[in-house]
């Protein structure tokens, strides 16, 4: 009877012990997940960028509130876009991430400012890795150092975290860069990602997509690359995105369900996050709260030792680099998507023409980064307006392939306005390509035939047929003239003194280009 009751009573307290396990299984679990995208190595705090150090407290004070339940996210161009990191090949921002506790970071487009060599070198460096499902060798293999996904465990909970690379990568990189590196169909990629993350056990699914979204006032989100591709995922349950520099905090309705979606801007002046709670019995994330940390009032209080090693990169580009080379009467504005505001690269642009000997001179919109400031030019001046020192050559096109690059960059609404110098252009922007140009003469006034071959200097980005300009890989007689930062060097160093005063070289007339769709800022 007695060995009975024990029995009993064992058996009471097991379905006891297991029924407070089972509860305490259900109980529902907060996490959060932070993103910070297109970083671009800007460690030094100035006027555009709050620095490194804010930035880390920043995270650091959000990942406090729920220490075991954060998780942060690169959503990639982290790295390079400064001398400042560029000049260390990333480092500066690697060390200032794995000190973050970045679980994952995005490949964006600028990764490819660099090699494979380099990329594999920045990978080594690392304590998370890079993130491309959409990133494979010739051989079909995930190209290394890419992986497609990567699986965390936070509360117990099994969060698998899948990254994809925009599709626009292969004509925005150096294409000399992009040996060894395939694109691969990003639905068909992410999914495949998706079932084997499901297969080891997730139970979340992030997509962190170096894609671009724009948020209107209204709250609505867009992605022309994203959103459609999101449609034909698997489900997923939140959505990182970067590429636009913007700042995105919302929800978007994929297949009938609502995901959140953030994007935290660009160079740190942003936190972006997502905080959750995770229910077991529903299998499912409730409570979701897309939100935005601004960085630019922190107070910063990190390691004194990263603090000490960061400072030593940036005295290292200091004593290397601000060294007065010439000197600028006026602040030279630069803005891709505004006709006026070209200062800046048609300064460098007469510089180029003249260096090479050249009739003309053309860049992409995007090739000029900054804008310089008044007083001493400095080589890192320089270097903030071409961080990502191109190669520059000089070539001949025919008249007609020179008539369509022209067009092609009259308020292209992706890339921007076409820069140059040697070329005297009236155009409408209220028409098609292709009917734009009402006129179009050299410097000289002489009208550009067709059929006749022109001296032009550009970079190896135009050459290679960057932002969709196809008729300059139709140019012959190439030459390399040398890297842009030295070259724009040597041509600052003979000038002395830029003192710009505007020539009207682009005219536009019957129209406005208030539609042009700003991507980068």
């Amino acid at each position: 009877m007695m060995r009975k009751l024990v029995q009993s009573f064992l058996l009471l307290v097991l379905v006891l012990l297991n029924s407070l396990g089972l509860a305490a299984g259900l109980e529902p679990l907060s996490l959060q997940f932070l993103l910070v995208n297109d970083f671009h190595g800007q460690i030094r705090q100035d006027a555009e960028a709050p620095g490194a150090l804010k930035l880390l407290t920043t995270a650091d004070i959000l990942v406090k509130t729920n220490p075991e339940g954060s998780i942060l996210i690169g959503g990639g161009d982290m790295l390079s876009g400064t001398l400042d990191s560029n000049e260390f090949r990333g480092r500066p921002a690697l060390e200032m991430m794995n000190a973050m506790g970045f679980v994952a970071d995005a490949c964006g487009n600028h990764a490819f400012d660099n090699n494979g060599k380099v990329i594999r070198q920045q990978a080594h460096w690392a304590k998370f890795p890079f993130l491309a499902a959409n990133i494979r060798d010739r051989e079909g293999n995930y190209a290394k150092p890419f992986q497609p996904s990567v699986l965390v465990t936070k509360k117990g909970v099994k969060v698998g975290i899948v990254g994809l690379a925009t599709m626009e990568t292969p004509v925005k990189a150096t294409q000399s860069n992009m040996e060894g590196f395939v694109f691969t169909d990003p639905v068909k990629e992410g999914n495949a990602a998706i079932a084997a993350l499901r297969k080891q056990g997730a139970q979340v699914i992030v997509l962190v997509a170096h894609m671009a979204t724009s948020q209107a006032k209204d709250g609505k989100i867009t992605g022309a690359e994203l959103l459609p591709l999101v449609e034909k995922l698997d489900p997923v349950d939140v959505i990182l995105s970067g590429h636009s520099h913007e700042v995105v905090a919302g929800f978007v309705t994929v297949n009938g369900r609502q995901v959140p979606l953030v994007q935290s801007g660009w160079a740190g002046n942003n936190v972006a996050g997502v905080r959750a709670v995770y229910a077991p019995d529903l299998q499912a994330l409730t409570q979701v709260q897309p939100f935005m940390q601004g960085t630019a009032n922190t107070v910063p209080a990190v390691d004194p030792k990263l603090q000490k090693r960061l400072e030593s990169f940036l005295t290292s580009v200091d004593k290397k680099y601000r060294t007065p080379l010439a000197t600028n009467v006026s602040t030279l504005v630069s803005d891709r998507w505004d006709p006026q505001a070209s200062a800046c690269a048609d300064v460098f642009m007469d510089l180029l023409r003249q260096e090479t000997g050249a009739q003309v001179a053309l860049y992409n919109g995007g090739g000029f980064r900054s804008e310089l400031p008044a007083g001493d030019v400095t080589q890192v001046s320089i270097m903030n307006v071409f961080p990502f020192n191109g190669v520059v050559y000089t070539a001949e096109l025919k008249g007609s392939d020179l008539r369509k690059a022209v067009e092609h960059g009259l308020d292209n609404k992706k890339y921007g306005f076409l820069r140059f110098s040697g070329l005297q252009v009236i155009g409408r922007v209220d028409l098609p390509e292709g009917q734009r140009i009402v006129d179009l003469k050299l410097s000289d006034g002489t009208e550009v035939k067709d059929d006749q071959l022109y001296k032009i200097s550009t970079n190896d980005f135009l050459l290679s047929g960057g932002d969709d300009y196809s008729m300059v890989k139709n140019a012959t007689q190439v030459v390399k003239k040398g890297l842009e930062v030295p070259f724009m060097k040597k041509a600052l160093q003979k000038k002395q003194k830029l003192d710009y005063h505007p020539d009207n070289r682009l005219q536009i007339v019957g129209g406005s280009t208030a539609g042009s769709v700003q991507h980068h800022k």
